[in-house]
């Protein structure tokens, strides 16, 4: 970062001294920018020494937010997306998952996947096609597969089980 971009933002911080509310969230918003102008700076600084920045939040947090994602997103979601959204790189998503929950995100996904199509099944008329489109597969021979290979029967059988 440049010194002057520090200034900048202390001289805009000065420039707001009167007494109103305006002012007062004017002067917030500019502090907020400068510190995030010094936390950068800091991750650039061990970047070009070659460290690894650390990472902000812990990973509890990064899991959570990540889970939350998913349950939202899960029909269309890719694991380098979830990383992307969250702000971490998919290797420490992957890492913080199976230390925290011992499986990948790609597990983690997968089987989120076939629990909501389980729970569709049973709960609802909707074709094996409507399901497998429902949960994120567009091939419902892939489902299929997919669930038989999990559960061990089909997911037709899987229903018969539950009427």
């Amino acid at each position: 970062m440049r010194p002057e971009d520090f200034l900048e933002l202390t001289e805009q911080i000065l420039d707001h001294h009167e007494l109103t509310i305006a002012n007062e969230l004017t002067r917030t918003a500019l502090l907020y920018q400068l510190l995030a102008l010094l936390v950068d700076s800091r991750n650039r600084d061990l970047i070009d020494h070659h460290h690894t920045p650390p990472h902000d939040y812990s990973p509890e947090l990064y899991v959570e937010h990540a889970l939350e994602y998913i349950h939202d997103n899960y029909r269309n979601v890719r694991v380098s997306e979830v990383a992307s959204y969250i702000g971490i790189t998919r290797s420490y998503l992957t890492h913080i998952f199976k230390e925290k929950l011992q499986v990948s995100p790609q597990e983690y996904l997968l089987t989120y996947r076939l629990d909501q199509g389980c729970r569709l099944l049973r709960a609802t008329g909707l074709s094996i096609q409507d399901v497998a489109e429902e949960i994120g597969y567009a091939n419902p021979l892939t489902f299929s597969k997919i669930f038989k290979n999990t559960y061990g029967v089909s997911p037709s059988n899987y229903r018969k089980q539950y009427l």
